[in-house]
């Protein structure tokens, strides 16, 4: 039984490598280039909006960051954002912090 075993990876295990040198790679100008890394903020306030100019193409790109703190649970939360989602958060009383 091992050496069946053994048969049947060695030949799933050419099949794979017959399928992977198969295909073609991507010519070295096809591949779209390389996007510049934005600079990491120091702290984000709850929400920063940044406007970036590609200067090789012309294109606009404007990134938005939001901060998810957490909301306490209080009355004036719960009505001006809507109660929890849970079914437990539903049926227990806001509490504040």
């Amino acid at each position: 039984m091992p050496t069946l075993r053994l048969l049947t990876t060695l030949v799933a295990a050419t099949l794979l490598s017959g399928a992977a040198l198969a295909q073609t790679p991507v010519p070295e100008d096809a591949r779209p280039a390389p996007l510049a890394t934005p600079a990491a903020a120091p702290s984000p306030a709850p929400s920063t909006s940044d406007t970036t100019v590609d200067p090789t193409t012309g294109t606009s790109v404007t990134q938005t960051v939001v901060a998810n703190a957490p909301i306490p649970d209080t009355e004036e939360n719960r009505a001006k954002f809507g109660g929890p989602l849970s079914n437990a958060g539903k049926r227990t009383p806001t509490r504040g912090n």
